[in-house]
């Protein structure tokens, strides 16, 4: 059995209630766009790209009420004939403090030449100074595999130089089981990720070690192929308009 996810950092983004580098399209409303290069996509630990690069775009168009819509694009390799991730969603943020806030989205997510795929997604967030907890959730995939959850936590540390680290751990149950190579079984499986980031004349430039718990075995029987899930560093350059 074969699942693909994705860990849309679109919408994280999308989940600060003030945009600090918006464009501002009147008194109620903020536009931001945010194209990204990153050496692999990674999802949830998992390469969606078999370990190549990605260029990514979102847009996210923001209401003073704390409403939300955005749009998503990357390209992707499974193996298979989809070539692109192209997703819409639609959220709700609200800030209690300055350093406070919550927020949730709903959202579709496509994969042309590849319907099969097409999937459903349900993501959470809340944000507490420098404590980030998410949730996410993958429904309605039409092949019929088993829904998708999981659950995250991370903290960023404000270094000298402007400079942030961000450390990250996760938790996902694929709701199916993935086999090793002794014959057994589990669903669920865990990733982590140390984040180093930086800005430099409006772009923000980023080293991120990424790994999970996963066996080849299990990664095989998961995503087809045994090398997408293994310790891996991903560099990337991300601009918001």
């Amino acid at each position: 059995m074969t699942y693909y996810i994705r860990h849309l950092f679109c919408v994280a983004a999308a989940l600060s209630s003030v945009a600090v580098q918006a464009i501002e399209l009147n008194s109620n409303f903020n536009l931001d766009l945010t194209p990204t290069l990153v050496s692999d996509y990674r999802s949830m630990g998992v390469s969606q790209t078999q370990g190549n690069p990605a260029l990514q775009l979102s847009g996210v168009l923001t209401h003073s009420s704390g409403l939300f819509l955005g749009l998503w694009a990357s390209n992707v390799d499974f193996g298979t004939k989809a070539r692109l991730e192209e997703g819409y969603y639609a959220g709700y943020s609200h800030a209690f403090t300055e350093a406070i806030n919550i927020s949730a989205s709903i959202g579709r997510y496509e994969y042309p030449g590849e319907a099969s795929l097409d999937t459903n997604e349900i993501y959470a967030e809340a944000n507490i100074h420098q404590l980030k907890i998410g949730y996410i959730y993958d429904y309605g995939v039409a092949n019929h595999v088993p829904d998708l959850s999981s659950r995250f936590i991370g903290y960023t540390f404000n270094l000298p130089y402007d400079t942030n680290l961000y450390i990250k751990y996760g938790h996902t149950d694929y709701g199916f089981d993935m086999y090793s190579g002794n014959g057994s079984t589990r669903q669920t499986y865990s990733d982590w990720e140390v984040k180093l980031s930086k800005a430099f004349y409006g772009v923000t430039f980023s080293a991120d070690f990424i790994d999970t718990d996963m066996s080849k075995h299990e990664c095989m029987s998961v995503m087809a192929v045994d090398d997408v899930c293994s310790a891996t560093l991903v560099i990337a350059a991300t601009k918001t308009f």
